[in-house]
């Protein structure tokens, strides 16, 4: 239920095009971003939205 309601969170989605982006536009230029600085990233991404969907749930 979790993972449905983060995909369906357009914060999150404009998140991920915006790392892929510039990974891309990095990758373009020859500058080499190691792969786990961006599966480091958009694991944070997840669990940040993880937490705000759980503390929004809790919530009054």
């Amino acid at each position: 239920m979790l993972w449905m309601e983060w995909i369906q969170s357009p914060q999150a989605w404009i998140g991920l095009a915006t790392l892929s982006l510039l990974e891309l536009l990095a990758e373009g230029f020859q500058q080499h971003i190691s792969k786990g600085y961006i599966y480091f990233a958009m694991c944070f991404s997840v669990a940040v939205e993880v937490i705000n969907i759980r503390v929004r749930t809790q919530s009054p």
